[in-house]
């Protein structure tokens, strides 16, 4: 059995956070729940955007194509087959091209803020806000722990996702 690369991420950084208890127990609060509240925001936002790019698949509210690649490069196919340029109008170019652009914003916000309200996405960071309070109000907050092993967490999750979500 092959084990994943994320899961040897997780193993290898939860030895390390273990072996902070023996520098003191509030280290390895620090370092244990700043490192699971960013994993956990990572795992919950890539969940959230691959259920919505999927959605989006599959209502066919977006393609892909080949000729996307030549549409962002030359939208107003200003080059011909030669590769000469045409005689256009920049300022209309220029115009159009906000509009589309103004229209594309808002329908790409509306179409993504389901992953940005998910709940995937939400819970993981009020546990991330609690965490921070509790520990602050409890005088165990060390940010020079807990800062490092929040980027740790972003990492792993990062890694874990990619294992996960990402085809």
């Amino acid at each position: 059995m092959m084990i994943q690369r994320g899961t040897k991420a997780v193993i290898v950084t939860e030895l390390i956070i273990l072996a902070t208890t023996l520098v003191s127990v509030n280290v390895f609060l620090n370092a244990e729940l700043s490192s699971l509240s960013a994993f956990l925001i990572i795992l919950g936002s890539m969940f959230s955007y691959k259920k919505t790019i999927t959605n989006r698949l599959k209502d066919g509210s977006i393609t892909q194509t080949k000729d996307d690649y030549e549409k962002l490069n030359d939208p107003f196919e200003l080059y011909d087959e030669e590769g000469e340029i045409d005689q256009v109008d920049i300022k209309n170019i220029i115009k159009e091209e906000k509009k589309r652009l103004k229209a594309d914003n808002y329908k790409n916000l509306k179409l993504s803020s389901g992953a940005s309200f998910s709940i995937f996405r939400i819970v993981p960071y009020i546990f991330l806000i609690i965490v921070f309070i509790l520990l602050s109000h409890s005088h165990r907050l060390m940010l020079e722990v807990f800062l490092p092993f929040l980027a740790v967490g972003v990492v792993i999750g990062y890694v874990n996702a990619k294992d996960i979500f990402i085809d």
